[in-house]
């Protein structure tokens, strides 16, 4: 979908369900100072817009044993090449993000993994096996920075 246009009230709804989406419209509407249908009828329709995709929890990858973050560059053959390779590397557990990309690299993997051991059994019997698989590169992440929650918010304020 393309664009949706939103103002302030949508905005600071926004940011309080990235900050916690588990908030009541009840607890929205008395934050902005608004009716819990009024609130309701935004998110019904940010949602149907596909501004809002989803909730989520979020979880700790290290506190469930997946504390080793890694991307790997692939270069792949094109064309159906690489509508199989997305398709295999998407039926991996331990993947978490699968981006096409421009650059020296066709796609670019986030993996989770337990350890350097785990990592290489993957890369071995996993990513080097994809259809069409010509050249990858490891990064190993040392440490990762999330931009800020409402940074749509900023961006918004630039329009």
């Amino acid at each position: 979908m393309g664009p949706s246009p939103l103002d302030e009230v949508d905005l600071r709804i926004l940011g309080l369900l990235t900050r916690d989406a588990r908030l009541s419209v009840r607890a929205i509407g008395r934050d902005l100072g608004k009716s819990p249908g009024a609130i309701s009828e935004r998110i019904d329709r940010m949602e149907r817009a596909g501004v809002i995709r989803g909730y989520h929890a979020e979880i700790d990858p290290a506190a469930i044993g997946y504390g080793t973050e890694v991307f790997v560059g692939l270069r792949t053959d094109q064309g159906p090449y690489l509508e199989d390779a997305i398709a295999q590397l998407s039926t991996v557990p331990e993947v978490a993000s699968i981006h096409v990309v421009t650059g020296q690299w066709d796609v670019i993997v986030g993996l989770r993994v337990r350890d350097h051991q785990h990592l290489r059994d993957l890369v071995l019997s996993q990513v080097w096996k994809v259809s069409g698989f010509l050249h990858s590169e490891t990064l190993l992440v040392l440490e990762s920075h999330a931009g800020p929650p409402d940074w749509f918010a900023k961006v918004a304020a630039l329009e």
